[in-house]
């Protein structure tokens, strides 16, 4: 059953023919073995690509097929994956590297050996082989509600109305075929109409054609509505409205009723009418507008963009003009502006998408290889030096490029930013710089702090706006910027930097609109909490079954759609770094999700093509792993060192945990319940303080691989006392796996029968007799030592010396 790897051979020819034989005679005398190894470890991540590009190892999958060097191809896999696989197994190409390792061991070594070997994804995965995406469409949002209801989104009622929209609308569905739709999702039911009262309430969402009131909140405080000029009978020129209330983000029928807006979908945007039934528009050079009982030809086509703040940009699709309430000789009144009007001269704009230039320079650092990182999945650059919950002191700077204020008049900078773990106060940590001088080296330019008026409060991850910084000192130069993090050994904040803007002070005081929608007056105080018109907020997954669709559920995991309104959050379609990104989806999906939990996440990788990836849960989501530890022996013999097949784990436990894990299902307020100890092995004990606790604690071997088994057996020794009349199974169990993924509550485990326990009177050792595990021939297995304890005996069981072995080549 063993296969050798080295065989290696000394010719001595001539040397030996000239000798008497007494003196050959003495190469016939055995050397006294010195270095007998009994080694035990776990490869490194840096071990597998020195593994693999040993020449021996190289000469040896050439060997296999010089052809199409698919094994050299498997080798060289090795090195990157940092596992062993099939075609490049572990036994055939550890000797060599063991060799390397361990150039004076002698005969009779051993080597027990973990390392990473390929495991294939959970079978469950396969389903999702036939993704694509569906987006419901205003057509569909017609057929579910039907004419008597206007409502562009999906309610509870409803929900269930999307399979029959897919058998209508996706043609040519194969069994297995499998649907991601997005759609419009509001838990508010729409309202049945009829003559109730109604009021305008403040949306953040744009919903399309309706009735709005648009008004404007100006310096003083106060909201001026947009939509009439002076009078009734002027056809074009500037509107001066006066102010109308608001109150908590309401206006009242009475108030808005004469200021509605009608917002009508048009070829390539939307028309807009007042309450005189008056079409606006835009026409010649002037920033005024123009009015008609009739929807012009041209310059009555509008758009509106949203902004970060929540409020509206309307910019006439004719003139790109932008519709905006302006204080001009003390007065407010309402014109569409081109942007020179409103925008100031801009010197640097960064959204940080990109490093957009930036560049990190360290005075300090220490126990870390970097302080600023520039985040392509999130947008933004990143600092922190708190790593593996160690805080390390630092000093560093993220420099802008060159910024040109020579022809500044009253130049001013802002910037989104999110920092937390400060302590008290950001500023004793983190600063934003200015400087003339800087020439590539930060620690000799002379900089000057600026005034920052704005910075977040510490409590969450949402980006605060900088405020205004003025920077009119500097005009007429060429600067650089800063943004400053200082850190220590007590305190390492992390802080995040995007949207970085210098520009010219803009002239005069420009506002956006705000959007009040009409809705019933009952449904105000939930219309915020709608969604938007056709902009889909919600995702769900659907499988076709060959007949009809249905939501995909699936009991060996979760399965969790990233829905737009991530992907929003992200100012990103896709997501390029899923092991970064998904498990903070995950962690906000699930708070209360369970160690070995999995969920399988689907997610776009490209534009509208989705992608899974399977995470675990541990403490933390990580994508799930496509190895398992495995563990095999090796024996340094005559003629080399070779895998030790016919030993598939020998462990004492004396001093050495054997690579086996524990895992506390209920600790019964005891701190630990298995501990490995120097004289007994592995032992366990829920007896404290005079009491017997009730709990349920393992002990789980490295995955074991039985793949070439033939008649694999297993044995320990064991010694227990205290079960207190008890039969030893009551309380002990020696179980067995093929599907253990980490959490022993979620996985289907086989209690072995052990042939032999010892009495419980002493604390003598027994060994158990042996255990066949031939069943698992062909598979990976794992096997655990299962403790438990209740009020009635809170036992010590110690185990010791375990072998799993081929049976009849025991030593």
């Amino acid at each position: 059953m063993k296969k050798i790897i080295l065989l290696s051979s000394i010719a001595l020819v001539g040397l030996l023919s000239a000798c008497d034989d007494d003196y050959s005679n003495q190469f016939n005398i055995d050397a006294p073995i010195t270095d007998v190894k009994n080694s035990t470890f776990t490869l490194l991540s840096s071990d597998y690509p020195e593994v693999a590009g040993l020449a021996e190892n190289q000469e040896l999958a050439l060997s296999k097929d010089p052809e199409t060097g698919v094994f050299v191809e498997a080798l060289n896999a090795v090195g990157t994956n940092k596992y062993f696989t099939d075609n490049a197994p572990a036994e055939e190409y550890l000797p060599a590297y063991l060799n390397k390792k361990f150039p004076n061991a002698d005969l009779g070594s051993k080597f027990t050996v973990t390392f990473n070997q390929y495991q294939a994804p959970a079978a469950y995965l396969a389903d999702f082989t036939n993704l694509s995406v569906y987006d419901l469409t205003d057509r569909d949002y017609k057929a579910v509600w039907g004419s008597n209801l206007d409502a562009s989104y999906l309610s509870p009622s409803t929900l269930n109305k999307i399979p029959a929209l897919l058998s209508e609308n996706v043609k040519d569905a194969a069994a297995g075929d499998m649907k991601v739709v997005n759609y419009a999702y509001s838990d508010t039911e729409p309202s049945t109409g009829g003559n109730a009262s109604v009021v305008y309430q403040q949306t953040d969402q744009f919903d399309g054609e309706g009735v709005y009131v648009i008004a404007a909140k100006a310096g003083d405080g106060k909201y001026y509505p947009f939509g009439k000029l002076k009078a009734e009978s002027y056809t074009y020129g500037y509107m001066y409205p006066a102010p109308i209330t608001v109150t908590d983000g309401i206006i009242t029928e009475g108030d808005g009723a004469a200021y509605t807006v009608s917002v009508e979908e048009t070829t390539g945007g939307y028309a807009l009418k007042n309450t005189w039934e008056q079409y606006l528009y835009m026409a010649g050079t002037y920033n005024s507008f123009n009015v008609s009982t009739a929807l012009p030809s041209e310059g009555g086509v509008w758009k509106f963009n949203k902004n970060a703040d929540g409020t509206y940009s309307i910019v006439n699709v004719l003139t790109e003009k932008t519709v905006k309430l302006n204080l001009y000789n003390n007065s407010y009144s309402y014109g569409a502006y081109p942007s020179t009007s409103f925008e100031g001269k801009i010197y640097l704009s960064a959204s940080m998408a990109e490093e957009d230039g930036f560049v990190p320079y360290n005075v300090s650092m220490e126990g870390v290889s970097y302080v600023w990182k520039h985040d392509a999945s999130y947008g933004y650059w990143k600092a922190s030096t708190f790593v593996n919950s160690t805080n390390y002191p630092s000093e560093s700077f993220l420099v802008s490029p060159e910024i040109d204020l020579t022809d500044a008049t009253n130049p001013q900078l802002s910037f989104d930013g999110a920092c937390r773990f400060f302590g008290t106060n950001p500023e004793d940590f983190l600063s934003v710089q200015i400087a003339a001088d800087y020439e590539g080296n930060a620690a000799t330019a002379t900089w000057t702090e600026l005034d920052v008026p704005n910075w977040s409060d510490g409590n969450n991850w949402d980006f605060y706006n900088s405020g205004v910084i003025d920077l009119s000192p500097y005009k007429g130069q060429k600067v650089h910027i800063a943004f400053k993090y200082v850190s220590t050994s007590e305190r390492a904040a992390t802080w995040e930097i995007k949207n970085v803007l210098v520009q010219e002070k803009p002239n005069g005081n420009y506002w956006d609109v705000c959007l009040f929608k009409e809705v019933a007056e009952g449904d105000a105080a939930q219309a915020m909490g709608r969604a938007a018109a056709a902009i889909p907020n919600a995702s769900r997954l659907y499988v076709y079954n060959g007949t009809a669709w249905s939501e995909y559920e699936n009991a060996d995991a979760r399965v969790a759609v990233v829905d737009p309104t991530v992907y929003a959050s992200l100012g990103t379609d896709v997501i390029t770094s899923p092991e970064t990104v998904l498990p903070v989806f995950l962690s906000r999906t699930y708070p209360y999700a369970v160690e070995g939990d999995r969920a399988a996440v689907i997610y776009n990788k490209k534009a509208d093509t989705p992608a899974v990836s399977e995470f675990t849960y541990s403490g933390v989501w990580t994508e799930t792993s496509t190895s398992v530890p495995t563990t095999v022996t090796f024996a340094k013999e005559a003629d080399g060192i070779s895998a030790n097949t016919s030993v598939y784990l020998s462990e004492t436990f004396l001093g050495s945990d054997g690579g086996f894990t524990i895992q506390n299902v209920s600790l019964g307020g005891l701190s630990y319940v298995w501990s490995n100890t120097a004289l007994y092995g592995w032992k366990a004990s829920a007896f404290s303080n005079n009491t017997n606790n009730t709990t349920e604690s393992w002990i789980v071997s490295p995955a074991i691989n039985f793949k070439k088994a033939v008649a694999p057996v297993m044995t320990f020794d064991e010694a227990h006392r205290y079960l207190n009349g008890a039969a030893p199974t009551k309380y002990f169990g020696v179980m067995i796996s093929t599907d253990y993924k980490g959490d022993v509550t979620t996985s289907t485990w086989t209690t072995l029968e052990v042939p032999v326990w010892s009495t419980g009177e002493t604390w003598d050792f027994v060994n158990i007799g042996t255990i066949d595990l031939s069943a698992y021939n062909g598979k990976t297995v794992y096997v655990a030592f299962k403790y438990s304890s209740d009020s009635d005996a809170a036992a010590t069981w110690e185990v010791k010396n375990l072998k799993i072995y081929e049976e009849g080549t025991e030593e």
